[in-house]
């Protein structure tokens, strides 16, 4: 009989039996519980929202190139089909060896990795599989905490039971972070190795494998030794698991990392910059940088890279030179910014949750040498390349379309066109002699006139010139006679109708270009001339935007053209620019600046004191202007001109782009006749227009004689009286001359023209009872050398063996010479022979 268990024994087991039963029960409802909230909580989650990626918009350019990319997060998702196999194969021995076993949690993964962190005493493995990456970055489940944890592995569950094998992998592979702003392996392929996913290496492939637990700290560009050892890892790990051959083990292992250079083009680009505004206006912030739209532009890449290239090259050099003095340069200033850059790197590192601040913020606005171009299609004004200044990160203000500059001579050729459309004879005498600054107030209000616009250091005066030749050679003081002659507001009128919008002085500066305006406004007036006179309604750069499936956005429909001027007017003044490139101011883009022979037009243009430089020009197809200063105007250096400084830069730009945008001649009207003129008498030639130079005994008598186009309404009436037994109408000259330019009449009275030849301007014009330019000297003055000077039209008749409007030696006020300068010129300034226009 067995002995009998006491009663009180018996309560306390049944006792912990109840308790026991009660607390499995309470923990299995609690887990329930749990469960059913994790699960609820799982439920929640829109799964579409996997595919919801952030996708960079591309931008092509006019021939469909990638131009450059806007985006929050740079990412061009592709379809697993165009992922290798050995990128697939890479990331998952890398990242999740059992993924194709389990169903969302490893749960040996998380035994084995608890284990190896246990035995090292830290953190050395994870256990987090792809899907739960996956849903962790889609939905931003990043917290360090149990409840986190928990619902990434619920939400992993709920992606395994929804979506296959396949489209995980093809999720996670378009949406991981691979480092340097680039998300999935489509983007981080074209990033780091300049190719599409599906044509990577297995050592690439290895390579942006190795960067997904640490993309920054393994990133090529950083830390080329970091990121090859994550490589070899990924390569080890590939072939432990089977996946690849001991030798495609060997021979990636042996491949040396090569990744293409860093570039930024999305963020120190000012043509990319104006694109990303434009767009954003269009379509939309959220858009724009999310929705993976094609956006074509306008834009060259080929030309604007050549453009990029040559100024920066250029604007260098300028800051070598030795008289570019004291001012601030790039390099000053770029090594002043990588000094904060470094120190605001430093904070940061301290203090993680600082919010960046821009390096912008810390430094003054730089003070270097600025730049700046635009080229144009003259068919419907598509800017094709587009520079705003020297340095995007630096300053983001566009110099080329929004910046108002006092651009100089570049300005004259819509004084000239203003002229001609009002029927005045581009062969018209006008005087280019010493001006009383009273007549255009040209840097202060009394003084003489300076001449800075002629782009060269030595220059003489040359009495009566054909109107033509003064635009060819850029003669400040004739353009300004001229400009009077068409009337000071008839060119304000014709600046308006050729699409100056800026406010204009109404002062004879503004004939010297002395008015504020934008390099855009001038380039867009400048497509008259290779238009027959019509121009673009503005300029645009952006064509047509699509959806990534090609649906339509958005599309450009330039304006309808507009007409400045008639055909004869426009062609008049292109054939003194394309006079310019030959032998006038813009004549070394071809002699010394490589411009190859085509059809085109240009002038070269200087403000005041050297302030701001340009060069300006067109083809049949293209307008280029190019300037370059400082944002507060001062001087570059004493002798600065764009003809020096600017024209080589056009030059480069103009080869690019008639490589592509054929550059034919541009056709004469109908209407323009093809006359001879005499030089001397600025009328219709005859057979007696020919002089003996004066400085070889016993030369051939030559013609003085040129081609001018005119209408039949411009065309003279008179025969040249000079050489054929008459004198040069001198009466109908000096009552033209007193009727715009009464100045000029006064200051003969009181000093001879003719003594005197024009000087560099040292300072400014606020003679009163001083002579800053020392311009005016007794004639009879020992001092003063004898150089040769042109014979003015006062000299009167022309005198035996003295040839009309050519030179005699007299006593002159010398010019300054530049250091490279030996004297004085002593050349003697004759008319061209027989220069045809055509």
């Amino acid at each position: 009989m067995s002995e009998r268990i006491p009663l009180h024994r018996r309560r306390w087991f049944f006792r912990t039996v109840f308790v026991a039963v009660n607390i499995l029960v309470l923990a299995l409802i609690g887990a329930y519980l749990v469960h059913r909230h994790f699960t609820v909580l799982a439920a929640a989650f829109d799964l579409d929202d996997l595919g919801r990626m952030d996708s960079a918009s591309t931008i092509y350019d006019r021939r469909n190139q990638t131009f450059g990319h806007i985006y929050l997060q740079n990412r061009d998702p592709v379809t697993l089909a165009e992922i290798p196999e050995n990128m697939i194969k890479a990331v998952i021995a890398a990242e999740d060896v059992r993924f194709y076993e389990h169903g969302g949690i490893d749960y040996k993964g998380i035994i084995r990795a608890g284990w190896q962190n246990l035995i090292h005493g830290k953190v050395r493995q994870g256990a987090s599989t792809i899907t739960q990456q996956l849903a962790r970055n889609t939905y931003g489940l990043l917290e360090k905490k149990f409840t986190r944890k928990a619902t990434e592995i619920y939400l992993s569950w709920r992606i395994e039971k929804q979506l296959t094998k396949q489209k995980i992998l093809e999720l996670y592979l378009n949406r991981i972070y691979l480092g340097s702003g680039l998300y999935g392996v489509e983007a981080a392929s074209r990033g780091y190795f300049g190719k599409n996913a599906k044509d990577l290496t297995l050592a690439e492939c290895a390579t942006l494998a190795g960067l997904v637990p640490s993309p920054n700290n393994r990133n090529p560009w950083r830390n080329a030794v970091t990121a090859k050892n994550s490589r070899d890892g990924v390569l080890r790990r590939m072939l432990e698991s089977g996946v690849v051959s001991q030798a495609q083990f060997d021979q990636a292992r042996a491949e040396e990392l090569a990744v293409k250079p860093r570039t930024f083009a999305t963020t120190d680009s000012y043509a990319l910059e104006a694109v990303r505004q434009q767009v954003m206006n269009l379509v939309g912030f959220d858009k724009a940088t999310s929705e993976g739209l094609r956006i074509f532009t306008t834009l060259d890449s080929d030309v604007q890279r050549v453009a990029e290239t040559s100024l920066k090259r250029k604007l260098d050099e300028i800051e070598r030179h030795k008289d570019f003095g004291k001012h601030q340069t790039h390099a000053q200033y770029s090594a002043t910014w990588k000094e904060a850059e470094r120190k605001l790197q430093q904070q940061m590192a301290a203090n993680p949750k600082t919010p960046p601040v821009p390096v912008s913020t810390l430094l003054a606005s730089p003070e270097y040498l600025q730049g700046s171009l635009i080229t144009i299609d003259n068919a419907d004004g598509g800017i094709i390349a587009l520079i705003g200044g020297r340095e995007f990160k630096h300053s983001e203000y566009n110099r080329a379309t929004s910046s108002r500059r006092q651009l100089g001579t570049a300005f004259t050729p819509l004084v000239y066109a203003a002229a001609y459309e009002r029927g005045i004879f581009p062969g018209t005498l006008v005087q280019d002699a010493l001006m009383d600054n009273r007549m255009v107030m040209v840097g202060g209000l009394t003084g003489i006139l300076g001449e800075w616009g002629v782009e060269r250091a030595s220059n003489s005066y040359e009495g009566l010139i054909p109107a033509t030749f003064a635009l060819v050679k850029s003669k400040n003081g004739a353009t300004v006679r001229f400009g009077n002659e068409a009337g000071l507001e008839n060119v304000l009128a014709f600046a308006k109708k050729a699409g100056i919008k800026s406010d204009l002085r109404a002062y004879p500066a503004t004939f010297l270009g002395q008015s504020e305006i934008t390099l855009q406004e001038l380039s867009l007036a400048y497509t008259m001339f290779p238009n027959a006179g019509w121009k673009p309604q503005g300029a645009y750069l952006i064509k047509r935007i699509e959806d990534r499936t090609g649906r339509l956005l958005y599309e450009a429909k330039p304006g309808s053209r507009q007409r400045v001027t008639d055909e004869n007017t426009a062609y008049q003044v292109h054939n003194a620019l394309s006079e310019s490139l030959k032998w006038g101011t813009a004549a070394d883009a071809v002699r010394r600046f490589g411009l190859k022979k085509f059809p085109a037009g240009a002038k070269a243009g200087t403000s005041y004191r050297s302030t701001d430089v340009s060069a300006i020009g067109y083809t049949s197809s293209v307008t280029c202007a190019v300037w370059a200063g400082f944002d507060k105007p001062q001087e570059i250096y004493r002798g600065a001109f764009g003809s020096e400084l600017m024209l080589p830069v056009w030059a480069d730009v103009m080869n690019s782009a008639a490589e592509s945008m054929k550059a034919v001649e541009i056709p004469k009207p109908p209407a323009l006749k093809r006359v001879e003129i005499c030089y001397s008498s600025g009328q219709l030639a005859s057979d007696r227009c020919s002089e003996i130079s004066e400085s070889t005994v016993g030369s051939p008598r030559r013609r003085t004689t040129y081609w001018e186009y005119a209408t039949p309404s411009q065309i003279p009436k008179q025969i040249c009286l000079v050489h054929t037994g008459g004198s040069r109408p001198l009466a109908q000259q000096v009552e033209r001359a007193q009727r715009i330019d009464p100045g000029a009449v006064k200051a003969q009275r009181v000093v001879d023209l003719d003594a005197i030849l024009p000087v560099m301007v040292t300072a400014s014009a606020v003679l009163d009872q001083e002579d800053p330019y020392n311009a005016v000297r007794p004639p009879n003055d020992p001092t003063v050398p004898v150089v040769a000077v042109p014979v003015a039209a006062a000299t009167g008749p022309v005198k035996p063996g003295q040839s009309a409007g050519m030179t005699e030696i007299r006593r002159a006020k010398s010019v300054l010479p530049l250091d490279n300068d030996p004297g004085l010129p002593t050349e003697k300034i004759e008319p061209p022979a027989a220069i045809e226009f055509n």
